[in-house]
């Protein structure tokens, strides 16, 4: 009794596109569609989904569920009927629920435990009792991060497979792959036999290096490490631009760390790396897919100089900032903690901020309320003995008419879920807006690039 349309693939198009326009009109109340119309058709009035099959592939299901998701008059919320998962035990809600929410799944396995308690405001999610037992369950038995298991999802692909498609079929994420405990995609790859290529006495220590890596894939880089790992035999440095000078160097205080104790020569370090095949394979292969699937758009700012390879929304570790300013280098690198840093030669001053401070880690006086006002507002606070008359709160307050420049990089919090260092995002040049209180004082920053929308949404989960 409900007037409806089964279409698919074998449908002919004028069949299709009268449906769409009954659809549209109320003539018809459903429409099913199989492997057809899960992107690329815009239906605005559509307000439910019913998903009735099921698919591994995060992107197909954000496309699917995209179909509710337009506006329209008296429209005012879409209801998804999710029916797939209970006649499936191997199916995974992690990577639908985490790309939805932009969480991963040790956040997710928390939110629902404890209602969300940290969502930007505006965004809502729950369960039913029933439901929340079932995807907890599911969630926590997740995806095998054995080696043992991850090696049968690569053997049951082939040795064809590359690192975005073994990524997109299992379920994974790169860190799963590449986290302490973890072989890595080249010595996973030799474990199923699909690579025989030789050994040195650096792999170990490089490819646990290679983790600290995941987060690069601003174009520019991702370009230039590519290039560079092409070539048969280590780059000469001195031939290079400065600018590749500097993300040279960014790439080696990544591998070999910035342990001043543990100084690696940067041409021997090189070399090394040359003779690692398997570190150049890892590497190779988290660039390519990042070069894939990264929808970040980076921009340069003409308020660095040219040497400096920091672009506007990039991803950087703290030691590669450092590198890229000229602050360290492999044969001196400087190691720094966190908060305001000061380059005189540069005229500039570069705040290093974390977001979500938990107590745990951050004691009450070094708990600063920072946090993003909108796209282009940014509240910062000094450190907790500041004052407004400050030699150093005055050049913040006065750096235009000083000449000098302030830049913002964020991060959400200090430590990933696999132990690593969070990097930061970097927010360009700000401009002093206003300031009040004192011990500490409250600065706004004007931001020359509005910052990305999920910065703004990391300020608002972790200022509640």
């Amino acid at each position: 009794g409900i007037p409806s349309v089964a279409l698919h693939g074998d449908t002919p198009n004028d069949e299709r596109a009268a449906a769409i326009r009954q659809l549209q009109s109320g003539d018809l109340a459903c429409l099913f569609s199989v492997d057809i119309f899960n992107e690329g058709i815009d239906i605005p009035p559509v307000d439910t989904i019913l998903m009735l099959r099921p698919t591994e592939s995060a992107t197909v299901f954000i496309q699917q569920l995209g179909r509710g998701l337009r506006r329209a008059e008296g429209k005012s919320v879409c209801t998804v009927l999710d029916f797939i998962g209970n006649q499936r035990k191997e199916f995974r809600f992690a990577p639908r629920y985490a790309n939805m929410l932009g969480l991963s799944r040790k956040q997710l396995v928390d939110g629902i435990e404890h209602g969300f308690p940290s969502l930007p405001a505006g965004i809502h999610f729950s369960l039913d009792r029933v439901a929340r037992e079932s995807v907890l369950d599911n969630l926590k038995q997740g995806i095998g991060t054995r080696v043992n298991d991850m090696a049968a999802d690569l053997r049951a692909l082939g040795p064809e497979a590359s690192l975005e498609r073994y990524l997109d079929e299992t379920g994974r994420e790169i860190s799963d792959v590449f986290r302490a405990n973890r072989p890595g995609w080249t010595a996973l790859r030799r474990l199923v036999g699909f690579d025989d290529s030789a050994t040195t006495d650096d792999d170990e220590r490089l490819q646990k290096s290679v983790g600290r890596l995941l987060h690069i894939d601003d174009a520019e880089r991702v370009d230039f490490y590519l290039n560079l790992l092409a070539r048969d035999r280590p780059p000469d440095a001195s031939a290079m631009a400065p600018r590749e000078r500097r993300m040279l160097a960014m790439l080696h205080l990544g591998l070999w760390g910035d342990d001043s104790q543990r100084t690696v020569d940067p041409i021997d370090g090189l070399a090394r790396l040359w003779r690692s095949e398997a570190t150049r394979a890892d590497l190779t292969a988290i660039l390519r897919y990042h070069a894939s699937v990264s929808d970040r758009a980076t921009s340069p700012t003409s308020e660095l100089q040219p040497e400096i390879p920091l672009n506007v929304y990039g991803v950087y570790s703290r030691s590669e900032v450092l590198a890229a300013i000229g602050r360290s280098t492999p044969e001196h690198p400087y190691r720094f903690r966190e908060g305001p840093l000061y380059m005189e030669n540069l005229k500039a001053d570069f705040f290093f901020i974390t977001l979500n401070k938990s107590e745990a880690r951050f004691s009450p006086s070094t708990r600063y309320r920072d946090y993003a006002i909108s796209r282009d507002l940014f509240h910062w606070e000094t450190q907790s003995m500041q004052s407004p008359g400050t030699p150093t709160v005055q050049r913040y307050i006065n750096h235009a008419a000083q000449g000098s420049e302030v830049y913002l990089l964020v991060r959400d919090q200090p430590m990933t879920e696999s132990g690593g260092t969070t990097p930061f995002t970097f927010l360009g040049a700000v401009d002093y807006v206003a300031h009040d209180g004192a011990r500490p004082v409250g600065i706004t920053w004007k931001l020359r690039t509005p910052m990305p929308e999920c910065v703004v949404r990391q300020s608002a989960a972790a200022v509640g």
